[in-house]
């Protein structure tokens, strides 16, 4: 794995905090907001780890923010 850029996207955004075994309700709300509100675009789901094992012992602190790329 190196480093790299991403394309630039318009994106839909959900906050999901906590650990990461419980990530897939979020993703469920943002998938169903997503095939009501938007077309999604030919690109992957990102997700950023704003608070992480790096920054936080305890997961329930753990914040990741789910990016799905949507059409304009």
């Amino acid at each position: 794995m190196g480093l790299g850029e991403v394309p630039a996207a318009r994106v839909a955004v959900v906050t999901h905090s906590g650990p990461y075994d419980t990530i897939s309700q979020p993703y469920r709300h943002l998938g169903a907001w997503v095939a009501e509100n938007a077309v999604s675009a030919e690109q992957p789901v990102r997700e950023i780890y704003v608070v992480s094992y790096d920054q936080a012992d305890d997961p329930e602190r753990f914040r990741t923010e789910i990016h799905w790329p949507i059409g304009t």
